[in-house]
């Protein structure tokens, strides 16, 4: 009685193209699921930043905190007016996901001595590349509240 302890070339074969078909098959959901988690992670991220420098400044009672969208790269600066300005820390979106537009003037968001924005709050709107799906990065005026949504806020205003 001959016994064998292995597997043949042709079953590794059968096992390996069936693998391969089923990951050709579920690679383009995978994309779309990371894509979906990119946005959600940098939605998060930001708020937290946002939160943080409010804290910043109302700790020190200083109105001196910035943050800094550059729309053209996915990149923003968080930063404290001095002479020169000092960069606290410099922020990459993933590459799935851009800084579709702010309605902060100059895309700058100002946080005042008490942590509310300056002169008024606003909505950074982030975009995934992948899917085209939006969130959006809400800070309240009156109470300085950071949130993120998927859906805009009712007064959303697009600036240039």
């Amino acid at each position: 009685m001959l016994c064998s302890n292995g597997y043949t070339l042709l079953e590794i074969t059968i096992t390996l193209l069936i693998a391969g078909i089923l990951l050709v098959g579920v690679a383009p959901g995978l994309q779309r699921f990371m894509a979906g988690a990119n946005l959600q992670m940098a939605a998060d991220r930001l708020v937290e930043d946002i939160r943080g420098v409010q804290q910043r400044a109302l700790s020190e009672q200083c109105a001196r905190y910035f943050i800094l969208f550059n729309r053209s790269n996915g990149t923003y600066y968080i930063r404290k007016t001095a002479s020169p300005d000092v960069t606290i820390a410099v922020v990459h979106l993933p590459d799935t996901v851009a800084i579709e537009n702010t309605n902060f003037d100059g895309n700058k968001l100002l946080i005042s001595a008490k942590g509310l924005p300056w002169p008024r709050g606003g909505t950074i709107t982030l975009r995934d590349k992948v899917t085209s799906r939006f969130k959006y990065v809400i800070v309240a005026s009156i109470t300085g509240r950071v949130r993120s949504s998927d859906q805009p806020p009712e007064n959303w205003e697009i600036s240039p």
